[in-house]
């Protein structure tokens, strides 16, 4: 089984128009990975932002229509300070020395290519 990755500037738009030339000419191949890209921000992993046009669901649904299915590369511990999940919990975050909860962890996928992020703790309560 093989893997196709879509980047974190991938748009719905982009996997539907590659589904048919994959499903038609790369027989082997099961699996469509989106990496990242259909939510509006790192963090927000449930939910579906303006590139996939709010329809996630709707990729979804085309990819098994064609045989294939979908994966996606979630990063639970990372989020963008524009985040909702980190608007909304700001206490699921670690702190460094100075009780700042942002800009010290660098992402290499936030903000859209390269850019500072925060990383949550599984271990606050």
């Amino acid at each position: 089984m093989f893997l196709v990755l879509f980047g974190p500037r991938v748009t719905a738009t982009q996997v539907l128009d590659n589904l048919d030339f994959i499903a038609k000419n790369l027989s082997r191949l099961k699996y469509i990975q989106i990496d990242d890209g259909y939510q509006p921000a790192m963090g927000d992993w449930l939910e579906t932002g303006a590139a996939f046009g709010g329809n996630v669901q709707g990729v979804l649904k085309e990819i098994r229509k064609r045989g294939l299915r979908a994966r996606n590369l979630g990063r639970p511990f990372i989020a963008e300070a524009e985040s909702h999940v980190f608007e909304q919990h700001p206490d699921w975050f670690v702190e460094d020395a100075e009780a700042s909860r942002c800009g010290r962890i660098w992402s290499p996928s936030a903000g859209g290519g390269g850019g500072r992020g925060t990383l949550s703790t599984a271990t606050t309560p």
